[in-house]
């Protein structure tokens, strides 16, 4: 009787047991389930609130609208920046201190508000940690404004993390050297001795960051019209120049690109023929990653004046003698860039806007000298209008090596050109990484900036 009675007791605990542990696994999937859910719904409003909007302004109002609501303090309400805080949750008051950072208004606006949500997320489902402080940037001119302006006290935290967009979750402690350039030549027109007007374009394409991993499929629409106007140079083709314009900025892939030509009656066939094989060519290479694009030659009306005919060569023989495009290491990131971002021409004079980055200074030094070297061959001016110095974190450093852990990930370096140079270089101290994001991984995104902030509580004693 009583062996019986002990079974029955082994097994009523055991099923407790089982119980408990049933619950804690309905709890964490439930937990993982409301992450997923505030995250898609930060995403979701944040979307309909300013998916057009650019200007620091609407965004900020935004974000104070979203504090209040959440019971979280403004603590400071600037031009051009916007700073949250989150003080110490019980037992954390002596754990170091944290800032989670993003810059607003660039890019976009769907990547945009993914990290927003991540981020807004962690802010308001962190359950341990030190006096943290959540703060935006504004960005919608691309030089990091907010970042320049930001109050230098903030720089005194004891980790400072940069939520950037990224396909997978990724730590980056190190970041590469840049530079951007403008490239000009002053020239003159006048009427062309040729009837027959033509524009070429493209238009429709998915654009974007040139070093973003999805570059290297995305074709440029200023190489994709200057190769095929090159080609028909080379070939003797007869024509004149009178524009060429497409992008925006240095450092991105234009969506779409133009140029307008001038030919004798007797070159339309050829012309026609020739772009038929140019087009052809397109399709089969960029039909299923670019299903939205259009490569088009449509006769115009003469255009007033054209490029003389030494301008029009130097112009087509820069843009096809560059060696521009993206180089990536064996895991896919884009450890090298060299872009056309945006071509202008107007009233005879040409501009170009060219960003080169690279992880490695030395070989950034190289790719400059070998654009300064083309410019000059080409009759050209090359005018640097900004460079960027590299910045490092150490992997040793207690915010690399535990924020990496968590992500199960080396940490990784960067071309992205971010504020992060701007923050090293005012603070040179600063223990600085860049943490990768997005809506697809938000679960897991939120869980490891948690569990990093939990662990703050103990970090001195681990770098002692």
């Amino acid at each position: 009787m009583k062996k019986l009675l002990y079974i029955l007791l082994v097994i009523v605990l055991m099923a407790g047991l089982m119980s408990l542990s049933a619950c804690d696994d309905n709890d964490n999937d439930s937990e993982d389930r409301d992450i997923e859910t505030v995250a898609q719904a930060e995403y979701d409003t944040a979307m309909g609130a300013f998916s057009d909007a650019r200007d620091f302004d609407t965004i900020s109002s935004y974000l104070k609208k979203w504090a209040k609501s959440n019971k979280i303090e403004v603590e400071e309400d600037a031009s051009s920046y916007l700073v949250l805080s989150l003080p110490a949750t019980e037992g954390y008051e002596k754990a170091q201190s944290a800032v989670l950072q993003m810059p607003t208004g660039s890019g976009s606006s769907s990547v945009g508000c993914q990290v927003l949500s991540v981020l807004l997320t962690a802010a308001k489902t962190s359950r341990a940690h030190g006096d943290v402080k959540i703060i935006f940037t504004d960005n919608s001119e691309g030089d990091f404004s907010g970042a320049k302006k930001l109050d230098r006290k903030y720089l005194d935290t004891d980790n400072f993390i940069n939520f950037m967009y990224e396909n997978v979750p990724t730590v980056y402690n190190q970041g590469g050297a840049s530079s951007y350039n403008r490239v000009t030549k002053n020239s003159y027109v006048s009427d062309s001795e040729h009837d027959k007007a033509f524009r070429v374009s493209i238009s429709g394409l998915s654009g974007g960051y040139a070093g973003s991993t999805m570059a290297a499929e995305t074709p440029n629409p200023l190489e994709v019209i200057s190769g095929f106007l090159a080609a028909a140079k080379s070939d003797g083709y007869v024509f004149d120049l009178a524009s060429f314009r497409g992008g925006v900025s240095a450092a991105t892939i234009p969506k779409e690109a133009s140029a307008v030509i001038v030919i004798p009656s007797s070159g339309v066939e050829s012309l026609k023929k020739r772009f038929e094989t140019s087009h052809k060519r397109f399709l089969k290479n960029y039909e299923e990653t670019e299903p939205t694009a259009e490569y088009t030659l449509t006769q115009v009306n003469k255009p007033s004046g054209v490029f003389s005919d030494s301008a029009k060569d130097d112009i087509i023989n820069l843009m096809y003698m560059l060696d521009t495009g993206s180089t990536q290491d064996k895991e896919g990131n884009t450890i090298s860039l060299f872009n056309i971002g945006s071509v202008t021409t107007k009233n005879g004079n040409f501009e170009a806007e060219i960003a080169l980055e690279d992880t490695a200074k030395e070989n950034l030094a190289d790719m400059q000298l070998s654009l300064e070297t083309s410019c000059g061959l080409c009759h050209m001016k090359c005018d640097t209008r900004s460079n960027n110095e590299p910045w490092i974190t150490y992997e040793e450093s207690y915010l690399v090596s535990k924020l990496s852990d968590l992500c199960s990930t080396e940490p990784k370096s960067t071309i992205v050109q971010n504020e992060n140079t701007i923050f090293k270089k005012r603070n040179k101290k600063l223990a600085l990484v860049s943490f990768g994001v997005n809506i697809s991984s938000a679960k897991r995104s939120v869980k490891v900036i948690d569990d990093f902030l939990a662990s703050l509580i103990s970090a001195d004693d681990e770098e002692e």
